[in-house]
């Protein structure tokens, strides 16, 4: 099978439909990972196919807020469904497990076809935020399939209940240092896996995903194209800070895609943190808003890869659960061609 890179936007849905197409067509099992679980067609998916007889492994994050330190688990269904989505999961017969760096969008259907993706299951990524996705299969499958198995069995957290509350059942089963050690040697994977916390993930220290931004910033000649949601923390990313002035002072064409969604303080911030990165003089001619953006790749005149984690140095590329997997050359090229399409659209 060869493997496809999807974007979404507001004209064209091809990673969602990817989605609910993996999804519908499982007959065995389905292992799936994702931040938010918040869209109701994503639920009843899943739900109609536990009930033919599918199988159905999960991975999230308690806190279902962008705020990972605040879990909020007594929220109502009207306003954020995402812990009530994965409790009416685990009632029809679903194993939800969480981990609490996990920040990852990724499925896997019957062990033969895998998506690694920015898209949230939320409204907002699956019918209207430009998001992108790729296909995985023959190594890369193999290892993504290693890594979910590793992070099932680890599991910080188990859901419960008692018929009237929610309950959660916190585990301590650290991940071995080298559980991960293999990962990419044979395939295009990328990951990060590590934890400031004392989460399970405390005794990893995997930041293939960054190793990877660092390598394609050093070797870019002619143009790099970097595209993320939001920048945070960048003051903590000082190897992939110095990589990036390298580029600028060797005449590569940088250009530095934004989100714009958020409050006008997380607007403030990205201006700032883009200072920090590219210096004031070179923030507005290297700099360009990419409305309602939530897909995060970087691409240079050679290589690219495509990644979950936004450019953080406090969660994503030094801490955390994420994963990419590095472009062949065809899906490189369909990058360029939908970013300029999406931004031509929206003009």
């Amino acid at each position: 099978m060869a493997e496809r890179l999807y974007f979404n936007d507001k004209n064209n849905l091809e990673l969602t439909d990817r989605i609910f197409e993996l999804i519908n067509n499982a007959r065995e099992s389905i292992k799936t990972g994702n931040f938010f679980f918040k869209d109701r067609r994503i639920n009843d998916a899943l739900l109609e196919a536990a009930s033919r007889g599918v199988a159905i492994f999960v991975l999230s994050n308690l806190t279902g807020s962008e705020n990972r330190g605040y879990v909020r688990t007594n929220t109502k269904v009207e306003t954020d469904p995402h812990i009530p989505n994965l409790h009416e999961l685990h009632r029809h017969g679903a194993h939800v497990h969480l981990c609490d760096d996990l920040h990852a969008k990724f499925l896997i259907c019957d062990s033969k076809e895998g998506l690694i993706m920015s898209a949230n299951y939320t409204p907002d990524s699956l019918y209207g935020n430009p998001e992108n996705g790729v296909d995985v299969c023959g190594e890369e499958l193999k290892d993504l399939e290693l890594i979910f198995d590793t992070l099932y069995v680890h599991p910080d957290t188990i859901l419960s209940e008692d018929g009237k509350s929610y309950r959660y059942l916190k585990k301590r089963l650290p991940v071995s240092l080298k559980a991960f050690e293999n990962i990419g040697k044979k395939s295009r994977l990328l990951l990060t896996a590590s934890s400031t916390g004392n989460s399970n993930l405390k005794d990893c220290s995997y930041r293939l995903i960054y190793a990877k931004l660092i390598q394609l910033t050093d070797s870019a000649k002619e143009a790099l194209i970097l595209v993320s949601w939001s920048y945070n923390q960048v003051k903590l990313l000082p190897e992939f800070k110095k990589a990036l002035n390298n580029a600028i002072k060797r005449g590569v064409k940088v250009t530095l895609f934004y989100g714009t969604k958020g409050a006008d303080k997380q607007k403030e911030r990205t201006h700032t943190q883009l200072v920090e990165l590219l210096g004031s003089e070179n923030v507005k001619r290297m700099t360009a808003p990419f409305a309602d953006n939530h897909a995060k790749c970087i691409i240079t005149e050679s290589e690219g890869a495509l990644f979950t984690a936004n450019i953080d140095g406090n969660k994503g590329l030094l801490t955390g659960f994420e994963l990419g997997c590095i472009l062949t050359e065809e899906q490189r090229l369909q990058s360029i061609r939908k970013i300029n399409q999406i931004l031509e659209n929206g003009k």
